[in-house]
């Protein structure tokens, strides 16, 4: 490159094809492409005379993926988990490498090693990738499994290349990953110009991704430079989520508290632009946001959602993080818990009483609203089960002595809750081999036991809440572009939609497929059948790690949701109960229709 070179996506050195402009992380412009996996690329960006050689040069962007919800379930396990823990590209297959989108790249990206540079994000849990090899090297320098950018949320992607020292990767302004390159310093990375959204072939297309203030330049930008240019650009960026967020309107907040907020944000925005230490006013907005953020308005009622502990016994690691989750809900007041089942790890006796045992321990004389997943089906027949589980039920106050079958209902300061349990009468015991498909069946008697309750309650300005482990099919259909275990979904559950359809102030809440914030968890509304879903955070294991796993990295999330009702509009709030820390970016905030 020419020492003076700098090329950008809006610069006269490109040549553009397709890609929509859209809002970027600080509200200035941004490009999205919208290519499919492993097809040629309609959406892509040739940066012209950007050889890289055997040039030092600094890589810089904005990146925006998408949140891939389906999390790694979907398919055959044999296409996806080679990217749980990806190290080597050439080592993928072909039909693995058609779900890549590559993000720049100045060679072919397939199975084999290619000279050059290439950064991709691998579906489907949107692992970014680096690979940098020179021609003539035997073997390339790869980054891969870069987790923390496929949350759904603006990433400043920064590659550093000093040809005589490190290639380093920073995520967020940190070095990420680095390798030793001066055994290369004059070999070059090949004269095929960068391309953008694509190979160089124009194939494996980025998309739907999200890219802003990209530049390739020569030379090597430094720590603190590369610092100083996130925290510019995250000060900015929470400044309009702040305005996106509209705090000012609604029941939640106080809107004069609100203003206030913006106008400060808008300046440390703007100051952050010229300032030495943009990272003090970044962190100065961070803490004011998110104390205004937990300064609410009085709700009418405050729920704790959670699903799929898998508790391991009284000792158990996941007992145990569930317990801080119970305790911190019980700081805060919440007033009910909804379970979404698979509280036990396998179904066993200790797992199960577990359980059980937490329950009476940290939530004691407040009401639980629990369903049984899969997970239960594994050990008890049926009869044993509904058996077990109303006992303990009735020994909470949830349903009469002598109760005797898999759902029922209850009323928290006037809105009700109903649970459902799916469960088949013609297991005996399920095993683990896959037929735990009978858990997930709807019953008839339940249909006409929930819509004679909806009918009686719903239309009444506030939210019904009704639970059921397995997820929805038109959603799980949404998050994972159709792939999924059938097992995943509600069975026989058309009759279920058709109540749901005619009640479109009940608020479903569902578990099992362990997403995580950022992943697909959350509030949902599917708009074509009139019904809003809460897809729960699962406890073990879900998109980006949001999970608690012993054998999970340090650092990862245990997370839940609190939810707070005011009249029809829902706030849900994100948090790490591990961590006891809020993770108010995923907060939501959603009005039920009419």
């Amino acid at each position: 490159m020419n020492p003076a070179e700098i090329f950008t996506l809006f610069d006269q050195n490109v040549l553009r094809s397709g890609c929509t402009e859209t809002t970027a992380h600080d509200g200035g412009v941004a490009l999205y492409f919208d290519n499919t996996a492993g097809q040629s690329a309609k959406d892509k960006i040739t940066l012209t005379g950007s050889t890289l050689g055997a040039d030092d040069f600094t890589l810089r962007l904005w990146l925006k993926t998408d949140r891939n919800g389906c999390n790694g379930w979907c398919g055959d396990p044999a296409d996806y988990l080679g990217y749980c823990d990806f190290v080597d590209r050439a080592a993928q297959t072909p039909g693995q490498l058609a779900h890549g989108g590559v993000l720049c790249a100045n060679c072919a990206f397939d199975g084999a090693y290619r000279p050059g540079l290439s950064v991709a994000v691998l579906q489907p849990r949107a692992f970014l990738t680096v690979n940098f090899m020179p021609e003539g090297a035997d073997k390339p320098v790869q980054f891969g499994s870069v987790r923390p950018v496929c949350d759904g949320r603006w990433h400043m992607i920064v590659l550093t290349a000093d040809r005589a020292g490190l290639l380093r990767l920073y995520v967020d302004g940190q070095v990420y990953r680095e390798a030793v390159i001066s055994q290369w310093q004059a070999l070059s990375l090949g004269d095929q110009p960068l391309t953008v959204g694509a190979d160089a072939n124009g194939a494996f297309g980025l998309g739907p991704d999200t890219l802003a203030d990209f530049a390739l330049e020569q030379g090597v930008m430094s720590e603190a430079e590369v610092a100083r240019r996130y925290y510019v650009g995250a000060t900015s960026q929470l400044a309009c989520e702040i305005a996106g967020r509209k705090l000012d309107q609604g029941p939640i907040y106080n809107p004069a508290a609100a203003q206030k907020l913006l106008s400060h944000a808008r300046w440390l925005a703007e100051q952050a632009q010229t300032s030495e230490n943009p990272m003090a006013l970044y962190h100065l907005l961070r803490e004011e946001y998110e104390a205004f953020l937990l300064k609410t308005n009085q709700p009418d009622l405050k729920l704790f959602l959670i699903s799929d502990e898998h508790c391991d016994g009284d000792d158990g690691l996941r007992t145990l993080t569930t317990r801080r989750a119970y305790r911190w809900a019980q700081e805060l007041g919440m007033d009910a818990v909804i379970d979404g089942g698979d509280y036990s790890f396998f179904g066993k006796d200790f797992e199960l009483d577990s359980y059980w045992h937490m329950i009476e321990d940290e939530w004691a004389d407040k009401p639980l609203f629990v369903t049984v997943g899969n997970h239960e089906t594994l050990e008890l027949k049926c009869n044993e089960l509904v058996r077990y589980h109303c006992d303990h039920l009735h020994q909470h106050g949830m349903v009469p002595a002598d109760y005797s079958k898999l759902f029922y209902e209850g009323e928290v300061n006037g809105c009700h809750v109903i649970v459902l349990a799916q469960y088949s009468d013609t297991y005996t015991v399920t095993g683990y081999k896959g037929m735990w498909i009978h858990a997930g069946e709807i019953k008839p008697e339940q249909i006409d036991y929930l819509r004679e309750r909806l009918d009686r309650y719903c239309g009444q300005g506030k939210p019904v809440f009704l639970v059921i482990h397995n997820s929805v099919r038109k959603l799980l259909d949404r998050q994972s572009q159709g792939n999924y275990r059938e097992h995943s979904v509600i069975i026989r559950e058309n009759g279920l939609y058709d109540v749901l359809r005619s009640h479109p102030d009940v608020v479903l809440c569902t578990g099992h497929v362990h997403h995580g914030f950022g992943g697909g968890a959350g509030i949902n509304y599917l708009e074509d059948e009139r019904y809003t879903v809460i897809d729960m955070p699962g406890v073990r294991g879900c998109a980006y790690g949001y999970g608690p796993n012993e054998k999970d990295a340090p650092g990862l999330c245990h997370c839940g949701c609190f939810v707070y009702v005011f009249g029809k509009t829902l706030l849900l709030r994100a948090f790490d109960y591990a961590k006891h820390e809020w993770l108010t970016a995923y907060d939501q905030v959603f009005t039920l229709p009419d």
